[in-house]
């Protein structure tokens, strides 16, 4: 399979192209082609040298990705071929409240990531993608989406008659927009410039400042 790969440093000029084994599913393990991936502020943060945590080569680049099943392990239930999943950015995080140990593994760092052909993970370290989407949809989902959810519905519960400020038009930022329109609540958006504004309007901002 072919794989982009970091191999002697993190940087631009190290990355290469190269081939790598099949990877072989052990009984609770998926393997999907990965049809789609994402980039993240922390993926060129990480490239750039200023990203908080120390990573080291030889790493695969890129957090977030969505594949199709194309093999599933013996004792897999939760998946079948011709799925199409999104491996989990903090594989280690299966339930309940974020712990320190659920963040020692991370897409793209320090862990492997999702700019390959084939991926490998366990059962639990994936989740299905929404049978609305395609690829390239579903791939955006992993951070700047849960990061999103994880904010407004999670640490707390917005409300429709709430007002929701919203600062730039990023990722994240324009996942939040969709899902506090969704959810009824007035959103304002702030950001340095207008030329986002019609696009920021049709995301759900019901004012742009």
């Amino acid at each position: 399979m072919r794989t982009y790969l970091f191999e002697d440093k993190i940087a631009r000029e190290s990355l290469r192209l190269i081939e790598r084994p099949d990877p072989v599913p052990g009984d609770h393990d998926i393997v999907l082609r990965m049809k789609a991936v994402a980039l993240n502020y922390r993926d060129l943060a990480i490239m750039q040298g200023n990203w908080h945590r120390q990573v080291s080569p030889p790493l695969v680049p890129l957090s977030d990705g969505a594949g199709e099943v194309i093999q599933v392990g013996a004792a897999v239930s939760r998946f079948k071929p011709g799925d199409l999943a999104c491996p989990t950015y903090l594989p280690n995080w299966i339930e309940g409240p974020l712990r320190r140990h659920s963040l020692a593994r991370r897409l793209g760092g320090p862990s492997d990531g999702v700019l390959t052909e084939l991926f490998c993970a366990h059962e639990d370290e994936a989740v299905l993608a929404p049978r609305h989407l395609d690829a390239g949809e579903a791939a955006t989902l992993p951070i700047a989406g849960l990061t999103a959810w994880h904010s407004l519905f999670e640490h707390d519960r917005l409300r429709p008659d709430e007002t929701l400020l919203v600062q730039g038009s990023g990722g994240v930022s324009t996942m939040a927009i969709q899902l506090a329109h969704h959810a009824g609540a007035r959103v304002v958006v702030v950001t340095r410039s207008d030329r986002h504004t019609e696009r920021l309007s049709t995301l759900g901002a019901d004012h742009v400042l």
